[in-house]
Order: C-alpha cells, then structure tokens, then sequence
C-alpha cells in the first residue's frame, strides 16, 4: 500500500505540482514563458511508426500510428534552467520531470491552454499550497528514488489535433508499476502537455498494452 501511495504521488506531483505554484510566483502568470530553443538533440532510437488500430472497450476503433522506443526511454532529471527542445517529445517528458517545485515559469510553458487553465483553477482552489512544500527548492521525487522508462508512443489525429501519447512504467522502492500515460499535443513545432484525454478510454486500452499486443491488434 505504501509503494501505490507513493506511485500515485509521483504521478500527481509531476502533473500538477509545478503549475500550482504558478498563481502565486508569477501574479498574472497566464502569460506563456518563452520557450527556449536548444540546440537540436539526437532522439532516441525509435522504430518506424506503423498503422496500428485500436480497439477501444467501448466498441469504438481508431486509427493511429505506433512507434516503439529501442531500447526504452529512460527520463532524464535536469536543471530546470537547461534548455529543453520541445519539438521532441523525449526532450518534453524531461522537462515535465525536472521543473515542477523547481521552476514553475518553465512548467507553465510546457502546458495547452487548457492544462493551464486546469493547473491553475487547482492553485485557486487550495490557495497555492501543495504537498510538500517545504521541498520546493529540491527535486521531486529525487532522482535515486524513481525511475521511468517509456517504451513506445502512438500518436493519433483526433477533431484536427495531433497527440501523441507515450506509454511507459516506473520502478519505485525496486517495484514496476506499468501503465504510466502521458498526453502530448502538436501546436505549430511544438509539442505541449495536455489534459484533452484525460478521461478518454484511449488511455486505459494504451496503458493496459504492450506494444507487442498493440500492434497485433489484441
């Protein structure tokens, strides 16, 4: 019960933690922090995208591109000042684990509008305060204390906009837990955090399949 607990702590902080924070650090802080550009970064190896239908457990199919990290993406924890190259979606789920309780300019700018809007109603709502706090100047998790690895992404056109979604697992305290889905949208070169499927069953069916099984349409 412990491990789960912390799983789900982990998971929460990195998507909410940072943008928190933002109400209070920034006053009228909706305004996008500028989004550096580093130089380009080589991205992991990834096998070519193939079509790949998903069968939803509603009954309803989509078409999708999947793609398979070789070997798995291993998130990096960083300076929250580095520059992070967002036209890669790797260079994103860095970010996304370095900034929050450590920059939250930076985070704000990895987020879709409607993410922000989200992160900040939940500042409003527990008037700036979050877990741990007192933390906020160190990195959370630490890095000795969690790792994650995503293994493939597949990406989808859904009403005009493109997402991609990476699929992964986390080891915690030595334990796996699988199953770990983050969102990505494309706006111009970009690709951002977003909450649009949150509650869409394209992220259990994902989070519930190998990309093995995904591909063979099981």
């Amino acid at each position: 019960m412990k491990k789960i607990i912390i799983l789900v702590m982990v998971v929460l902080v990195i998507l909410i933690v940072g943008g928190i924070l933002v109400y209070e650090r920034l006053g009228k802080g909706e305004e996008e922090a500028g989004i550096e550009e580093a130089g380009i970064k080589e991205e992991i190896k990834t096998e070519e995208g193939v079509s790949v239908t998903l069968k939803l457990e509603n009954g309803q199919t989509l078409n999708a591109i999947a793609g398979k990290f070789s070997p798995s993406y291993v998130v990096q924890f960083r300076d929250p000042s580095s520059d992070f190259n967002l036209r890669l979606p790797t260079e994103v789920l860095d970010a996304l684990w370095s900034t929050p309780n450590r920059n939250s300019q930076k985070y704000l700018s990895l987020l879709d509008a409607g993410a922000k809007t989200e992160e900040l109603r939940l500042n409003q709502e527990t008037g700036g305060r979050v877990l741990a706090e007192t933390e906020k100047d160190k990195p959370f998790p630490a890095p000795d204390q969690l790792q994650t690895f995503f293994d493939y992404w597949v990406e989808l056109n859904i009403n005009n906009k493109l997402y991609r979604v990476m699929v992964g697992r986390s080891i915690v305290e030595g334990e796996e837990f699988s199953g770990l889905t983050i969102t990505l949208v494309k706006q111009g070169d970009y690709w951002l955090l977003t909450y649009d499927l949150t509650n869409s069953p394209i992220l259990f069916t994902l989070g519930t399949e190998t990309y093995e099984q995904l591909i063979r349409g099981k």
